[in-house]
């Protein structure tokens, strides 16, 4: 039997199989770019204190940036996903040209962004001079390089739309690797490199994210693609940025506003001492618990995409209960490491003392709301991939804003610290609740509408 190749493979392999082939890959390489993300952190725990707690200050703002990378990446891979699935390649290709443009524009905006507000932002969590003088720099640095982040992801996304799952895990390890080796030499000092702390951090950092776009760059030029990368394509088509731009909303808002969340959190939690440097470094370890539910979304949202473009219903709903059983697993484990060893894995960051205590005690509180996280993720997930972003949208404000920071406040004002992060249990698993049902439903009548309007024509 000759092989599967392409987009194709989305319509006729065995859908575990298929799932768990465009996932792994995805995966195992958020899998490292977490890992990096906890490497910087502790590589800058050992080197100050006043460093370990810029980079817990500077952690939503630098989540921001990346998010409006992801959305405009995400965007873009369900629209082209879809037109394969439709089989309307040129229309495909125009997606993949006006996505890159849409990508470009974003990185003018965050450059913009990074002449004047990284030295606000800090001056609103700490008076520290050396610690405001740490988030500065390193911001201002990931800020104005962040070429790589937009670029590398866009590309890597329109790639994955088509099937694969290799050359955007090979370029994020790549990436990742890079960092974790050049973050020893540049925070650290090395042979003629001197030692240069937060500043060599954020250098490591922009320097793997442009070495691994170079990389997909290449693999472009190089090796013909299903979808093609032309100058012809870069022409901006109103509807196709317009519905690009609408599916990468939710998205933007599902990753953003966990930073604007975590930014209002920290506002609360600066009255409490070590609490903020606690809360950066939670959302460390827990992007390296959330980061492979993440990749597999990765895997899931162009099946997904691609089976009701191709009104495959029987797929569609296989795929949706696989990547539901899955994340539900992996935060499970995740939920148990943080009640269980919440000493072991706060002490990696070189966390002590009363620090500790306050550390342990908010990270089991803090795992409670892990169940529902899942079920949350998978909802948004589905909704995006059926071009339903609004209610995607609503579930991402209810979650994160409209019932976690009320929540927050509440909580504080009547337990005290001991209080605050109840609010993330509470918020996660109301919406939860809510949105894995509302998610089924959706589902149900955009198939019921394609069979319906098949059956017109």
């Amino acid at each position: 039997m000759a092989a599967i190749n392409g987009s194709e493979k989305m319509r006729v392999m065995p859908v575990g199989k298929l799932l768990f082939t465009m996932a792994i890959p995805a995966m195992l390489s958020m899998f490292v770019k977490a890992l990096y993300n906890i490497v910087d952190s502790i590589y800058i725990s050992h080197y100050s204190a006043s460093g370990l707690e810029a980079l817990s200050i500077v952690f939503p703002l630098q989540t921001i940036v990346i998010a409006l990378a992801i959305a405009i990446s995400v965007g873009t891979n369900a629209l082209v996903a879809r037109k394969l699935g439709e089989r309307n390649l040129e229309e495909a290709n125009q997606l993949a040209g006006n996505g890159l443009l849409i990508a470009f524009g974003g990185l003018v905006f965050i450059i913009i962004l990074a002449t004047f507000l990284p030295e606000i932002f800090m001056t609103w969590f700490t008076d520290d001079a050396q610690t405001i003088a740490d988030g500065t720099i390193y911001l201002k640095v990931v800020m104005y390089f962040s070429v790589g982040t937009f670029i590398e992801m866009c590309l890597c996304r329109i790639l994955q739309a088509t099937g694969n799952m290799r050359i955007p895990m090979i370029s994020q390890i790549m990436g990742a690797v890079i960092n974790i080796i050049l973050d020893q030499i540049f925070i650290f000092g090395f042979w003629f490199i001197p030692s240069m702390g937060v500043l060599g951090a954020a250098i490591a950092t922009v320097i793997g994210q442009i070495i691994a776009m170079i990389f997909v760059i290449l693999y472009y030029i190089f090796k013909k693609q299903e979808i093609t990368i032309a100058w012809r394509y870069f022409k901006p088509h109103k509807q196709h940025i317009l519905n690009i731009l609408r599916l990468a909303l939710p998205t933007f808002v599902m990753n953003s506003i966990n930073s604007v969340t975590t930014t209002i959190m920290n506002l609360i939690l600066k009255a409490y001492p070590y609490a903020i440097t606690i809360h950066g470094v939670y959302f460390k370890i827990r992007s390296f618990i959330f980061m492979p539910v993440f990749g597999m979304t990765q895997g899931l949202t162009p099946i997904l995409s691609y089976n009701y473009g191709a009104n495959l219903k029987e797929r569609f709903k296989r795929a949706h209960l696989i990547a539901t059983i899955s994340s539900v697993s992996i935060l499970t484990i995740g939920a148990l490491l943080f009640l269980i060893i919440p000493g072991t894995l706060l002490s990696i960051f070189n966390i002590e003392g009363e620090a500790l205590k306050v550390g342990i005690y908010s990270l089991r509180v803090l795992a409670l709301s892990f169940f529902g996280s899942s079920l949350c993720i998978i909802a948004s997930t589905t909704l995006q991939s059926l071009g339903n972003g609004i209610s995607s949208l609503l579930i991402t404000l209810f979650r994160q804003i409209i019932l976690a920071v009320p929540c927050a406040f509440l909580f504080s004002y009547l337990f005290g610290f001991e209080g605050v992060f109840f609010c993330y249990l509470v918020a996660e698993t109301l919406v939860a609740v809510i949105s894995y049902p509302l998610e089924i439903v959706v589902a149900r009548k955009k198939f019921k509408a394609k069979e319906l309007l098949t059956q017109t024509n």
